[in-house]
C-alpha cells in the first residue's frame, strides 16, 4: 500500500515538481473496464477541449490486464493535447514496460518504487494476469485545450520497422515492406490475444 496526501491549507497551493496548481484545480478520477480485441485502442482519459476545465496534468495511472499471453505488453501509450491533435499524438512509450520504467516484459521481477511499480503477475498455460502503476510526479504530463490518454492491446510495426506509428489492422501475411512511412498496413508484433483491461487515472484539471 502507498498512501499519499497533502495538508489542507488555503494559504499555500499544491506544488508538483515546482508547478503551482491553481487553488481551484480539481483531481478527477477516470476509470475504465473493457474487453479489448488484439490491436484495439482504448482511451484511459478523455477530456474534450470544449470542457470547462480543459487544462491540467496527468498525475497517476494504474492498469490491470487479464489476457492469453504477455504480448499485450507491446502496446504503446499515446497522449493527445490539444484534444484534436492527429495520431500518433505524443508517444509516451514504445511498449507498455517502457511506460512503467522497465523493459523486456519485466524480466527483472516485481518492484514498487515511489514513481512506478510492477506489482502483480500470474501465468499459466492459458492465462496471464498483470498490474502496474505510474506517478507523473517528476516527468510531468501537462495538457491544454483538452487531453486524451490512450493505450493499445498489442502493437504494430510500420513499413520501415518503426513501432507504434500505425493504427491499421495487421497484414494477413508477413510480407516485405517498402520505405514509405505512410504505408497503411503494419506487421503485428507477437500474437496478442483478447484482453480484459481495468484502469484508473488521477488527473488534475483547471480552466
Amino acid at each position: 500500500m502507498i498512501v499519499r496526501g497533502y495538508p489542507s491549507s488555503y494559504s499555500e497551493p499544491l506544488v508538483i515538481n515546482n508547478v503551482k496548481l491553481p487553488f481551484y484545480a480539481r483531481m478527477r478520477l477516470f476509470t475504465t473496464e473493457k474487453a479489448l480485441e488484439p490491436f484495439e485502442y482504448v482511451d484511459l482519459v478523455n477530456i474534450p477541449g470544449s470542457s470547462a476545465q480543459n487544462k491540467g496534468m496527468l498525475f497517476m495511472h494504474s492498469i490491470a490486464v487479464q489476457s492469453g499471453n504477455m504480448q499485450f505488453l507491446e502496446g504503446c501509450y499515446h497522449a493527445y493535447t490539444p484534444y484534436d491533435v492527429p495520431f500518433p499524438g505524443v508517444l509516451l512509450s514504445t511498449g507498455t514496460e517502457d511506460y512503467f520504467d522497465s523493459a523486456w516484459y519485466f524480466n527483472g521481477g516485481e518492484f514498487a518504487f515511489p514513481v512506478s511499480g510492477f506489482t502483480h503477475l500470474f501465468q499459466n498455460k492459458t492465462t496471464v494476469t498483470w498490474s502496474a502503476y505510474r506517478f507523473h510526479r517528476i516527468d510531468l504530463v501537462r495538457f491544454t485545450k483538452g487531453f486524451r490518454f490512450q493505450w493499445r492491446n498489442g502493437d504494430l510495426l510500420n513499413g520501415v520497422g518503426q513501432k507504434c506509428l500505425t493504427k491499421s489492422t495487421p497484414t494477413a501475411k508477413d510480407i516485405p515492406f517498402g520505405n514509405d512511412l505512410s504505408t497503411p498496413m503494419g506487421r503485428k508484433v507477437g500474437n496478442p490475444t483478447p484482453s480484459h483491461v481495468t484502469t484508473y487515472a488521477w488527473v488534475y484539471t483547471w480552466d
